[in-house]
C-alpha cells in the first residue's frame, strides 16, 4: 500500500491589480505493507495537518491533467523569464532593478 501526502502553495504579485496564485504540490510517496507503520505513518501526518491520500498498490497512479490555455501561457511566460535571469547571471543582458519596475507600473 502506498500513501501519498502533498501540500504547498505562493502568490506571485504581478502588478497592483493582478494577483496570480499558483499551487505547487510536494508528492511524497511512502510504500509499505506494514499496516502498524502505515497506521503511525497517518497519525504523524494528522498530527502535523498534512493532506494525505492512501492508495492500494494495485491502483494505477493517475497522469497529471493537461495545461489550459492560461496556464500554458503563464509557464511560457514563466519560461521565459528564467532563461532571461540565466542570460543576465552570464552577463549577456542587463536587468530593470526593482525600483525602475515598480515606476514603470
Amino acid at each position: 500500500m502506498g500513501l501519498i501526502f502533498e501540500d504547498a502553495s505562493f502568490s506571485i504579485s504581478i502588478s497592483a491589480e493582478k494577483l496570480i496564485k499558483f499551487v505547487i504540490m510536494t508528492t511524497f510517496t511512502i510504500n509499505t505493507e506494514d499496516k502498524k507503520s502505515e497506521k503511525a505513518l497517518k497519525a504523524i501526518l494528522k498530527a502535523l495537518d498534512i493532506d494525505y491520500h492512501v492508495q492500494s498498490s494495485g491502483d494505477a497512479v493517475s497522469k497529471p491533467r493537461p495545461l489550459n490555455k492560461k496556464e500554458k501561457q503563464i509557464f511560457e511566460s514563466l519560461k521565459g523569464s528564467l532563461t532571461d535571469i540565466k542570460r543576465w547571471e552570464r552577463g549577456e543582458i542587463e536587468l530593470k532593478n526593482a525600483r525602475d519596475l515598480l515606476n514603470e507600473l
